[in-house]
Parts: structure tokens; C-alpha cells; sequence
């Protein structure tokens, strides 16, 4: 009972406002229902009219943009890609889909050109020595025309994801070189004569920092800078 007592209150100290400041009707003729039916239906139009406002606000401002395909809207800054997967899928008609796209990380332009050919959305779920020859495999097999990687601007997780799966960079690099950037990934496009690199040994030097702390130093070519190099280490202990 309390709860409603202090409900019915609260609904006559509204009704109060909505009286004398609005002057809705006079002190000698109230309405409490109508007031209570009133403010319920001011909110409810308040609720509705602001992500409708938002919505054409956007639209209006050219912040999204409609994509057929999708039977929906997306942001501006995914036109790019969207016309990507479209040149890929004019190009390619003729072409299976698994021999489109392979992307570590699918998205739009996988779902508008492709189906990805290793079976999984994301690299980070090939766990395990099957599930990793799984997708080597289908790489191999499949021999898409172009790979998908995520730019290291656009998330540091990219950086990871290389070092913890160089078991599947280094298997592509050496046969695609990237064409094309998105705001958030590499397009890589197959060689048309891939050649089988072949990598050197590399020149490194062991310095023992502490007791429970060993450096690796792998020496690279001092003139070129700005060069990234990645060292295959293996370890028995």
C-alpha cells in the first residue's frame, strides 16, 4: 500500500505542475486522469520521435549509405569496401567462391563477395594442430585470389594475431602482395607466377642479460630502414 500511496502522490504533484503552469484547466476543474493520459502520451512521443529524428537526421547528412545487397544501411566509411567486394565478384563471376576471398577476420566484404573456404570467421578460432591444418589446407587447396588482413593502425590485435599465427602468414606472403586498403584491412592479390622463396638462415647473437633472462638478437641489413622482419625461432629445452 505505501507504494501506491506514494505513486498517487507523486501523480498529484504532476498534476499540480501541469495545472499551473500550463494552465490546462481551472483550480475549480481538474482532470486527473486526462493530466496522467497527457503525460503518458507526451513521453511515449518524445520516445518515439528521437531515433526517428536521429535516423533521417543521419540519412540527411549523408552519414550512412543503403546497400542493396544487404537490404540495409552501413557507415559512410564502408563504402569502400563494399565497392571492393563488388569490383571482386564482377571480376571473379565466373570464378567459385571459395576461390574468392580468404579473410583472417571476415566481414562485409566476405559476406557480399564470398564464403570463406577454411569454414571459420576468424583466424583466432583455427585452436589446435587439426583445426590449423584445416585452414592451411584450404589455403593451399582453394588458392583464393585474394587475402584479407586487418591493418595494425587500425586494431594492435593485428600484431598478435601475426606472431601467434605466423604458421599462416608465412605460408602467403611470398605468393600475394597487397593491392588495396580499407579503413580497417589489406586486400592481398595472388601473383600471378608465385615463386617459391626461400628463406635465409638468419645471423643472430645470444647474450645472457641475468640469470633468468636470456636476449635473442637477430641481425638484420642495416640499410633498410624501416623494414619489418620476422625470425622463425625454435627452441629445445
Amino acid at each position: 500500500m505505501p507504494f501506491f500511496v506514494a505513486i498517487s502522490a507523486y501523480i498529484e504533484y504532476l498534476q499540480r505542475i501541469w495545472v499551473n503552469k500550463l494552465n490546462i484547466v481551472t483550480r475549480n476543474l481538474r482532470f486527473p486522469l486526462l493530466s496522467i493520459m497527457l503525460i503518458i502520451y507526451t513521453s511515449v512521443l518524445i520516445i518515439n520521435i528521437i531515433p526517428v529524428y536521429v535516423l533521417v537526421t543521419n540519412i540527411s547528412a549523408y552519414k550512412v549509405f543503403w546497400v542493396q545487397e544487404f537490404n540495409g544501411w552501413l557507415p559512410n566509411k564502408w563504402k569502400h569496401s563494399i565497392q571492393i567486394a563488388r569490383d571482386i565478384n564482377r571480376k571473379l563471376k565466373d570464378e567459385s567462391q571459395k576461390r574468392r576471398i580468404l579473410s583472417t577476420y571476415s566481414s562485409g566484404i566476405d559476406v557480399l563477395a564470398t564464403f570463406n573456404p577454411t569454414g571459420i570467421d576468424y583466424i583466432i578460432h583455427a585452436l589446435g594442430t587439426p583445426a590449423r591444418s584445416h585452414y592451411i589446407e584450404s589455403l593451399l587447396s582453394s588458392k583464393p585470389k585474394y587475402i584479407t588482413t586487418l591493418r595494425e593502425d587500425y586494431t594492435h590485435w593485428e600484431t598478435w594475431v601475426r606472431r601467434t599465427n605466423w604458421w599462416f602468414y608465412r605460408e602467403f606472403v611470398r605468393d600475394y602482395k597487397p593491392v588495396e586498403a580499407t579503413f580497417y584491412n589489406i586486400i592481398w592479390q595472388r601473383l600471378e607466377n608465385p615463386k617459391k622463396q626461400v628463406y635465409p638462415l638468419a645471423i643472430y647473437r645470444i647474450d645472457k642479460d641475468s640469470n633468468n633472462k636470456t636476449i635473442i638478437n637477430v641481425l638484420t641489413n642495416k640499410r633498410k630502414n624501416n623494414t619489418v622482419h620476422y625470425a622463425k625461432i625454435d627452441l629445445k629445452y
